[in-house]
């Protein structure tokens, strides 16, 4: 007797149980530096991800959070980006490094999606920022001006780097803690003078800090013909700003006037529209034999009161009367008839 056994498959329905098409994106499962994190210094970024993966189109940026692109070199290792800079990464900056979406593949060929990881180098973490500035805080409020330094056991960090490095953090030192009517520029970065005779190039830096801009206090005396017989002129200053501005496209603009054409509302109308003042005033170092820079930080027309950047000194408060005293010895001892010098943008 015989046996017959029927088996039916059905191959068109058991093949589509089965996918075999990968449709699936490459996620990012880890960052070094992390997101977000403080480094003191790093050779490159890794970036690793959940599969295999290729180049694309390779769309990859290396950039400064202002927008300076950092030139690197890209590689893969079964899922490991390796982003490696041409030069070594400055201290005191934020990076950002972006993927855009297809510039790495899996081996299928899906597309990464857009991916953006930041970090700052830094020599000082986010803990000692935040004490660093709770201490300089201190000493503003007791002595009325920014301290040179900031130190950290044996370490000191000059004090326009230690805000520069805080701003990558988006903190900053409070220094503008006026009653009302006060009227203050917002964004100067203090600058002690490097040397003697460098206050005009010192304060002409400070101007300058008030647009975001960091210049070197020296090249500025070069381009102002500065020199330790005669210090810096007013024209030496003018010359210096038209030289910043052919060198970085800028469009500053350096005069100087009377203060009798302008009178105290003509200073604060400055700095309410963010311009800053250089002042050229009696030198509080060497007075009745020199002349001496300072920068307009703050004016309050109600209580008579003006607030200078003083170059040599840090920040000083004074009377309408004792910085119009110190102006007047510039006319009355034949330097100069306009001791006012505003910084237009």
């Amino acid at each position: 007797m015989g046996l017959a056994i029927f088996i039916n498959v059905n191959t068109t329905s058991a093949a589509s149980n089965v996918s075999l098409t990968d449709h699936t994106t490459p996620k990012v499962t880890l960052v070094t530096p992390a997101n977000n994190s403080i480094v003191t210094s790093t050779k490159n970024i890794k970036v690793k991800f959940s599969e295999k993966i290729k180049f694309g189109n390779k769309n990859i940026s290396l950039k400064t959070i202002g927008g300076k692109t950092i030139y690197s070199q890209k590689s893969i290792s079964y899922n490991i980006l390796t982003v490696t800079p041409s030069s070594t990464l400055a201290s005191g900056v934020k990076y950002s490094l972006t993927l855009n979406s297809g510039s790495v593949t899996d081996l299928a060929g899906n597309r990464v999606s857009n991916y953006t990881t930041r970090f700052t180098v830094s020599p000082i973490n986010l803990a000692q920022m935040k004490d660093g500035i709770s201490r300089v805080q201190t000493f503003y409020k007791k002595n009325n001006r920014l301290p040179k330094y900031v130190s950290y056991g044996t370490k000191q960090i000059n004090i326009s780097f230690f805000q520069k490095i805080i701003a990558t953090q988006g903190l900053k030192i409070v220094t503008s803690n006026y009653p009302d009517g006060w009227v203050s520029l917002k964004n100067i970065v203090y600058d002690h003078q490097d040397t003697s005779y460098t206050c005009g190039p010192s304060s002409l830096k400070m101007a300058i800090s008030n647009f975001g801009m960091n210049l070197n206090e020296m090249g500025l005396a070069s381009y102002a013909s500065s020199n330790s017989n005669i210090g810096t002129s007013h024209t030496g200053l003018i010359t210096a700003v038209n030289r910043v501005n052919l060198k970085y496209g800028t469009h500053f603009n350096l005069s100087d006037v009377t203060f009798s054409s302008k009178g105290w509302s003509g200073l604060r109308n400055y700095l309410v529209h963010n311009h800053p003042v250089i002042l050229h005033i009696e030198s509080f170092i060497n007075p009745n034999t020199s002349g001496h820079y300072v920068v307009l930080m703050g004016i309050n027309i109600n209580s008579g009161l003006v607030k200078i950047a003083d170059p040599s000194y840090g920040y000083r408060t004074l009377t309408f009367s004792q910085l119009k005293t110190r102006m007047n010895w510039i006319v009355n001892t034949g330097r100069s008839t306009e001791v006012v010098l505003p910084l237009i943008d």
